[in-house]
């Protein structure tokens, strides 16, 4: 782990991301204190976050149809999708 202050990330910053790049942590001070940490994302941490992103895009999607009258129940769309057999 390493601690660098922000003149240090920002005049070294190429340098510290390749060390994050290695699995190294940094962690970032301002004024003296830990403020931040910069850690490596990985292929599953990045899935998460698009998978995150996705949900949260069509919650607003749905509220927003909702406020706007643009939403039928779960009985009636099931009704429309799968008719009964009768």
């Amino acid at each position: 782990m390493q601690y660098v202050n922000t003149v240090e990330l920002r005049d070294q910053a190429n340098a510290i991301l390749h060390r994050v790049q290695k699995g190294e942590l940094v962690i970032v001070t301002f004024r003296g204190k830990p403020c931040a940490r910069i850690q490596a994302i990985t292929d599953d941490d990045l899935e998460a976050l698009v998978e995150e992103r996705l949900l949260k895009k069509a919650v607003e999607e749905g509220l927003e149809d909702l406020a706007k009258g643009r939403a039928v129940s779960l009985k009636a769309y099931a009704r429309g999708r799968f008719p009964s057999s009768r």
